[in-house]
Order: C-alpha cells, then structure tokens, then sequence
C-alpha cells in the first residue's frame, strides 16, 4: 500500500469516527430531549391534578396517616403506630414553639438581607427585582384566593392561616 492510499485509509477512518461520535451525540441529545419533554409534561399534569388541599377539612386522621407514611411498609403493630404518631405530633408542637420564638429574628435577618441586596443592585435592577416580586405576590394571591374559594372560605376564616408557620407568603 502506497503512502498516500495508508494517508486517505487513516483520513477515512477519523472522517467515520468523527461522524459516529456526532451521530451518536445527536441521538443522546433528541432521546435526552424527548424524555425530558415527557418529564416536563408528566409532571404539569401531575400539578394540575395536585389540588391543594382545604387545611380546616385535614382531620387527626389524615395528619396521622401523613406522618406515618415513611413507615407504612415496616409493618407496624398498632402500638408502634401509636408511639410514633405521639413522636411526631410532640415534635410538630415542639417545631412551632420554635418556630414562633424564632420568627420575628428570621423576618428581621431576611429583611436585613433584602435591603443589603438592594443596595448593591443598580436602579434598573431593582426595578426589574421589585417587578417580580410583585408578580409573584399577585400570583400567590390568586393561588390562596382560588384556594379559599375552592375550600368555601372567607378572607377573614383564611387570613390567619395564609401567614402559615413562614409568616408572610408574598414577602
């Protein structure tokens, strides 16, 4: 075999390779986007059909069941079920103790945060910051108001429980 013929046979072997390493990245690419596609609609779908749930219909027995679902495949006797749920329902009245000493801190060190923030950004930024801030505070609202509508509420049955154990949602 000549020199040149040995040079086009390594010339074709690298153009065959290049090819398959693109080919092959395209595929991965147009089977990673379709799978991600259907993610991504799996999962809008699963969220239209995610109601929130009307927080004054949850009966003990519901929490129950919630607290005790990381537990349900263990087998557990009536007793265990029993002394677990008094552990959770101990330390879920425990966490709100601390929660409520710790708020008015939280709220103060995130104002503080947000304010420092500001001051870095330029007018335009912040203009662009408060924007979206304000969309998400409208878009948070409509969520509770469709959700106190769905649960049959008033504003007033409903304002104490929109502060929820993080205060203010649409700071």
């Amino acid at each position: 075999m000549s020199l040149a013929a040995a040079g086009r046979l390594k010339l074709l072997a690298v153009a065959v390779l290049a090819l398959t390493f693109v080919a092959g990245g395209g595929v991965g690419a147009l089977v990673y986007r379709q799978s991600h596609d259907r993610d991504i609609e799996a999962r809008r779908a699963a969220a239209e059909r995610r109601q929130p749930e009307c927080p004054e219909r949850r009966t003990e027995a519901d929490e129950r069941m919630r607290a005790l679902r990381p537990y349900r495949d263990l087998g557990l006797s009536e007793d265990q079920a029993n002394r677990i749920w008094a552990v959770v329902e101990s330390s879920r009245q425990r966490m709100d103790s601390v929660w409520q000493s710790a708020r008015p801190l939280m709220d103060a060190n995130l104002e503080l945060t947000r304010a420092s923030v500001r001051a870095i950004l330029t007018d335009e930024q912040r203009a662009q910051l408060d924007a979206r801030r304000a969309e998400r505070v409208k878009r948070d609202s409509l969520r509770r108001e469709e959700l106190r509508q769905r649960c049959g509420e008033t504003d007033s049955g409903a304002a104490s429980r929109d502060a929820g154990p993080r205060g203010q949602r649409g700071r």
